[in-house]
């Protein structure tokens, strides 16, 4: 557990949430305020060298950013929102009834596989019926975002394809923004774990897919 009055904690909303829905991060820092009265917003991109004092622990909402920060540099940890939530003071979770979904798991949870655990947990507190996949946890398969960023349309699509497959149901967990437009492409529902934390519906045509969407995240990534 972190300690509640560590100085060098630190919150950061990641690219994909401030395009998507902003208001989240505000919302997400004010609770954290309440466990870690001394935690900053961090707002550099994962891509680049976190410029924090050592020891620094950066709260994460991305499982990229968690990859990234957890992989790449050295002097600096890193902790998901999700765990935070998993372990500390209480959250008004809502019940959404027995409600059946499966799970989609991101491909850089790899790194961090007891964010799988977390997830189930979060679900099970709101009442959430998960009917597993086959390719779930380490096996579950990439939705094929990474290619379609890299302007390879038809093997994006291809495994896209392959990935919506392996879905036992149409309504499908994701804890990754871009894995949640992206599979909602193939006829999937989408539900993104904040927007149920939260409360709202997902909604993944906002701030639309494509081209427009990869060129607001490449100048997002260079300011920051």
């Amino acid at each position: 557990m972190l300690d509640r009055n560590m100085k060098h904690i630190y919150f950061n909303p990641s690219c994909t949430l401030e395009l998507y829905r902003p208001q989240y991060g505000i919302e997400i820092y004010r609770y954290l305020q309440s466990i870690f009265p001394y935690i900053k917003i961090h707002d550099v991109c994962c891509r680049k060298p976190p410029r924090l004092p050592e020891g620094s622990v950066i709260v994460n909402v991305c499982t990229g950013c968690d990859m990234r920060w957890r992989t790449l540099y050295e002097g600096v940890d890193t902790i998901s929102f999700y765990e935070i939530l998993d372990t500390y003071g209480l959250f008004p979770y809502p019940d959404y009834q027995n409600s059946v979904m499966t799970i989609h798991d991101s491909c850089p949870v790899k790194s961090n596989p007891h964010l799988y655990d977390v997830v189930r947990h979060l679900l099970d507190r709101m009442n959430i019926k998960i009917i597993e996949s086959d390719f779930c946890r380490e096996k579950s398969l990439c939705c094929g975002n990474p290619l379609l960023r890299e302007g390879k349309e038809e093997a994006g699509r291809a495994m896209l394809r392959k990935s919506a497959e392996s879905l036992p149901v149409d309504d499908v967990l994701v804890y990754c923004i871009s894995c949640m437009k992206v599979l909602a492409q193939a006829g999937k529902h989408t539900h993104l774990l904040l927007d149920l934390l939260m409360g709202n519906p997902s909604d993944p045509g906002e701030g639309k897919m494509g081209k427009a969407w990869y060129l607001s995240l490449k100048e997002y990534q260079k300011k920051h």
